[in-house]
């Protein structure tokens, strides 16, 4: 099994009032010599809402933590996150989906 993991971040400009997105995705092995990894590892913006870590590997879901919150994901289906913002102008959110090889 795999995790594909989509990191969302969007920001609008105060002054000009525009905006721009970021997408950033990771492929990770559901092994169990992965528990405890992060799901990004080369991430340069998650520090915006704490490492996102692959906690505890089940046969039919999966569980991540970020220091703060837990997230379960279930085999087959797609996982969305609430829409987080830090000042109004910056959101980011996830998606999570475990597919078969």
């Amino acid at each position: 099994m795999i995790l594909i993991a989509t990191h969302y971040w969007s920001n609008e400009c105060e002054v000009t009032g525009r905006s721009s997105c970021y997408e950033e995705e990771s492929i990770v092995q559901l092994e169990h010599a992965n528990v405890g990894t992060s799901v990004f590892p080369n991430s340069n913006t998650e520090w915006l809402h704490g490492n996102v870590k692959l906690q505890e590997i089940y046969p039919e879901e999966i569980i991540l933590d970020t220091g703060t919150e837990t997230f379960i994901i279930h085999r087959n289906e797609i996982y969305k996150t609430a829409i987080y913002t830090k000042d109004g102008n910056h959101q980011w959110w996830y998606t999570f989906q475990i597919k078969d090889l």
